[in-house]
């Protein structure tokens, strides 16, 4: 039983909780003439914060470890309110609270009202009496008209703030389309005897610097956030007498050129998982030809070759076209496309089926919450207009409504599933996470995994994937809760790592 692995992740549509409030009362330690050097001080603070039109960039860092780097906000303030948008619940809304400057360990800036954004890393449960090492009280450390430097009073961490020169809104859009637009994540440059390698991975938001020379190779990393150019990096890195934070992405030149010192270019280097990241590792249609095209940046710059005289791929520009002739053979059939590109490949599973070849019996295949290889007896069947997968794990059944996505010949399974009872006191139901673990669908009823069809040893499978938010399905969650209501988890049942069902 596996009901004592509470386990809340971020990423979520998030729960509406109290907050206990850890303002106390403190004596005035200043004389009356630092005193009033602070309130000037704090009316500067405070002047600057509601200069600005469109408010603030907020970069975040939460718990004092760093083990991911920054979750993006924008503030705006007024004389003593504070307007919120996050990339945690996709910019789709507006959040207002109140907030006030002062003195406490220095000059600050406290989110002292609830703000279901604001509060969120900080806001503590029974089982996180930390909640996640944030912060709602920042000192501030450094004031500019552009720019404000502070630290959060728990954790420490250092916090940027940016002047917004565009809506909040629009901002945060465009940081989004960056990340989904750009999709050169590894870099390199040379300075002197040193080759320098940087990959950025988008799931972490950490950014590895690789230095090779003659006698030693070092590595070093550095979490990050995006902004809407490119990234910027939590603390400085030094190449020779030069450092810099902040990675200015340029597409005419495909470079990452650094803002803060001259001369500092990195060349982004393209590999097969920009191709599979935009096309994804397998296709799947019915028996009919078809052809399906991808536009995306320097399609053209990879190799590209097709196992089967039936399946072909061709690109021109930023269009790569893959075509299938008719199916006639009365099975499913199978090609695999390879990519190449700077000595790295990868491949792309094509399949041709109908959707009656993949009702019937099952086994589910994947690793439990400890890491163990587990299986279970499963069937999928038609359900009047739509379809059931039904798995049977741990004594129980849980069953998912699924969906037959025609145009892309694969099943669909919406987050926030009600699916079944475990014993007779908790309600699962499904979520998604990234490979990780450290992202997951929380609440959403709407976001879509996959369950993607394929030929393995001549056998039919059907492997979960799909996307939220930016990030990779990878596992396939069971979280309880005390009623039939889907709001405040008491924690997971189970979490199913590399899910795979390959039919008996």
């Amino acid at each position: 039983m596996k009901m004592n692995k509470i386990l809340i992740y971020l990423l979520m549509a998030l729960p509406t909780l109290m907050l206990t409030s850890c303002l106390k009362d403190q004596e005035d330690t200043f004389s009356e003439a630092s005193g009033n050097r602070m309130q000037s001080y704090m009316g500067n603070t405070q002047k600057v914060l509601t200069s600005s039109e469109h408010g603030w960039v907020m970069e975040y860092y939460t718990d004092r470890e760093l083990p991911t780097g920054a979750y993006i906000y924008t503030l705006r303030f007024t004389e003593d309110s504070v307007f919120v948008r996050t990339e945690l619940d996709g910019n789709q809304k507006e959040l207002a609270s109140l907030y006030r400057t002062g003195s406490d360990d220095g000059p600050i800036i406290s989110f002292d009202t609830y703000n279901e954004f604001l509060h969120f890393f900080a806001t503590p449960s029974p089982d996180l009496y930390e909640a996640y090492d944030g912060d709602f009280e920042f000192v501030i450390d450094d004031i500019t008209d552009d720019l404000i430097r502070m630290h959060g009073k728990r954790n420490q961490n250092t916090i940027y703030l940016y002047r917004l020169t565009k809506p909040a809104e629009e901002y945060l859009d465009d940081v989004a389309k960056y990340q989904s637009d750009n999709l050169i994540n590894t870099a390199s440059a040379t300075f002197g005897d040193d080759n320098i390698e940087v990959y950025m991975n988008s799931t972490n938001r950490k950014a590895t610097f690789t230095v090779t020379n003659a006698t030693d190779t070092t590595e070093t990393e550095i979490p990050f956030a995006y902004y809407d150019e490119g990234i910027r990096l939590y603390k400085t890195f030094a190449i020779g007498d030069k450092e810099f934070r902040i990675l200015k992405y340029v597409a005419e030149s495909v470079t990452f050129e650094a803002q803060d010192a001259e001369g500092i270019v990195f060349k982004g280097r393209l590999t097969p998982s920009i191709v599979t990241t935009i096309v994804g590792t397998s296709i799947s249609s019915s028996n009919a030809a078809f052809t399906k095209t991808y536009e995306f940046n320097m399609a053209d710059q990879f190799n590209y070759t097709s196992d089967q005289d039936w399946l072909t791929v061709s690109a021109n520009g930023n269009v790569l076209t893959i075509s299938a002739t008719q199916n006639d053979s009365g099975e499913a059939r199978h090609a695999a496309i390879t990519v190449e590109v700077n000595g790295s490949t990868a491949t792309i599973d094509v399949i041709q089926l109908e959707l009656s070849n993949l009702l019937g019996n099952y086994t589910a295949s994947f690793l439990d919450s400890d890491g163990a290889e587990q299986s279970a007896s499963s069937t999928i069947s038609a359900a009047g207009d739509v379809y059931e997968l039904s798995m049977k794990y741990l004594n129980h059944t849980y069953t998912f409504a699924i969906s037959w996505d025609e145009e892309n010949s694969r099943f669909t399974m919406l987050s926030g599933q009600y699916v079944g009872m475990y014993g007779s006191s908790y309600y699962i139901y499904n979520i998604f996470m990234d490979p990780t673990g450290d992202y997951w669908t929380g609440y959403s009823t709407d976001a879509e995994g996959w369950l993607v069809p394929g030929i393995n040893d001549g056998k039919i499978q059907l492997t979960l994937g799909g996307y939220f938010s930016n990030y990779e399905i990878g596992i396939l969650g069971l979280f309880a809760f005390q009623s039939k209501s889907f709001s405040s988890t008491l924690g997971y049942l189970d979490l199913l790592s590399n899910f795979t069902l390959v039919k008996n």
